[in-house]
């Protein structure tokens, strides 16, 4: 018989699973191999806080754009409500450790975009 991974709790069975796909704002080709595992850590330690469980994580490096999470997460847990956490939570900690990072970007772009338009 194959092993199932299923949770037991007091009243209920279950093994709930989601996949999740995080993109950066535009699109723009930003993430790093160091950013990327930076993410990772972070997901984790959020998900762990929660009693929720990062199954699996996956993103491009050499300026990625997004990155594929999968959770496991209990069934009183609000799905919504988890990943708004998510989403909030890293990119608090993106700006504390890597706010240089991201101005040099910010303005880089800035910087391209107005030699494009004044041609």
């Amino acid at each position: 018989m194959p092993e199932t991974n299923y949770t037991h709790s007091y009243r209920s069975v279950y093994n709930l699973t989601a996949y999740m796909v995080f993109v950066t704002k535009y699109r723009k080709k930003v993430l790093s191999d160091e950013w990327l595992k930076f993410l990772q850590l972070c997901f984790i330690s959020i998900l762990k806080a929660k009693d929720c469980e990062l199954v699996e994580f996956n993103g491009e490096c050499d300026h990625g754009d997004h990155v594929h999470l999968i959770v496991s997460y209990k069934p009183n847990m609000n799905v919504s409500d988890l990943v708004a956490n998510l989403k909030s939570t890293s990119s608090k900690q993106m700006w504390q450790n890597y706010a240089d990072d991201w101005i040099k970007i910010a303005l880089n772009q800035l910087n391209s975009y107005c030699n494009s338009s004044h041609r």
